[in-house]
């Protein structure tokens, strides 16, 4: 089984904070490969999106000019897909289209 736990995290940091707090304890108690992914209305370097890479990594990580929003002019990246140790990452991009306000991530992931 691979869990798979999807957000959509509020518009302020006090909101996301405690959101990816309570979420990150209930992923804790289930065991095996977890995916953790949606739009997380912050960027990678705010608290609480660095609270999720203590345990889990991030499918973007090291490709700096992957944003995700805005989609007609992408400056920002606040979607992601992050993975537990027990997945692998094969490739993953972000898909240019107007089919939304942010572009989408894709990801070919294996499970080890």
């Amino acid at each position: 089984h691979i869990m798979v736990y999807n957000t959509h995290l509020a518009l302020t940091q006090e909101e996301r904070i405690s959101q990816v707090e309570e979420i990150l304890k209930i992923m804790a108690k289930s065991q095996g490969p977890k995916i953790f992914l949606g739009d997380f209305n912050a960027t990678p370097n705010s608290k609480e999106v660095q609270k999720v890479y203590v345990n889990y990594m991030d499918t973007l990580e090291g490709k700096d000019d992957e944003f995700t929003y805005p989609a007609s002019k992408p400056v920002e990246r606040i979607d992601y897909i992050f993975i537990s140790k027990e997945i692998e990452n094969q490739g993953t991009q972000t898909i240019p289209t107007l089919a939304s306000d942010h572009l989408p991530i894709v990801s070919s992931l294996s499970v080890s």
